[in-house]
């Protein structure tokens, strides 16, 4: 591939990381203002749904992040390689002249944080569907 292809390529699937992410916490929110409004509400049959919908859709997020965040953790490395070797002109980018982990630990923190909003929102619904009995 050419510096070119490299360097868009690494580009594009940053962004739809960041776009599922973004879906991700458009959810997440419209989660959570449901179990503020209508949580205590609901009969047990509607909260399985409601929670089991929510859980379906974060999980494939989680799985789309982590699949997109692999692939820009790989090239992120073949870039930083073919940089080392001279074969490339992308010196410039932060890739080629950050720690070899960053990327790696920028993927850790995102998979962490959508772990953590996940079990906050439902831990959240629940609460407030106790509360409010």
């Amino acid at each position: 591939m050419s510096d070119y292809e490299l360097f868009n390529t690494f580009t594009e699937i940053w962004n739809m990381v960041w776009v599922i992410f973004t879906v991700y916490l458009s959810v997440t929110f419209g989660f959570i203002v449901a179990g503020y409004l209508v949580a205590g509400r609901l009969e047990r049959i509607m909260v399985s749904l409601v929670i089991g919908l929510y859980s379906l859709v974060a999980v494939w997020c989680f799985v789309a992040i982590e699949r997109f965040a692999t692939n820009g953790v790989r090239l992120a490395s073949d870039i930083r390689t073919k940089v080392d070797a001279g074969e490339s002109s992308l010196v410039w980018t932060t890739m080629a002249t950050e720690p070899a982990d960053q990327v790696t630990v920028v993927r850790l923190l995102i998979l962490a944080l959508l772990i953590l909003t996940f079990a906050g929102s439902i831990a959240f619904f629940l609460h407030q569907r106790r509360s409010r009995n």
